[in-house]
């Protein structure tokens, strides 16, 4: 089962039927075109993981990876283009490496990173 599978089953666990789920969604299908020019490149042709909507609304993006995303210049500017884009766009934006999840060692851990994306939405912006 891929990291994408495992996290959607995770939330599921915790907060069950509470969101529905699009993996590998393109972000000009989740979001509209932007005015700043620097984030169009990101928007036409970069894609959402794991897309985290409530009652119709897109409220968090997941972006599970691998430590690629921590050492490849162009990974990580990618990285950052998502994260203004969905910024701009109230919806949060969560990039994580793989082994993040297996290090949080209990359910408590768990339940309170996950949620900290799916209901915190005052915090974040």
């Amino acid at each position: 089962m891929d990291e994408i599978e495992k996290l959607k089953e995770l939330i599921n666990k915790f907060w069950k039927d509470k969101f529905t789920f699009k993996k590998e969604v393109p972000l000009r299908e989740l979001f509209p075109e932007p005015k700043n020019k620097n984030l169009n490149h990101i928007w036409k042709y970069g894609r959402a993981d794991l897309a985290v909507f409530k009652n119709g609304k897109l409220i968090a993006i997941f972006e599970p990876g691998g430590f690629h995303h921590l050492k490849d210049k162009k990974q990580i500017q990618n990285d950052i283009l998502k994260y203004k884009l969905c910024k701009l766009n109230k919806v949060s934006c969560c990039h994580f490496t793989n082994a993040t999840l297996e290090k949080l060692k209990s359910n408590r851990e768990k339940r309170k990173f996950l949620g900290s994306y799916l209901w915190n939405q005052n915090r974040r912006f």
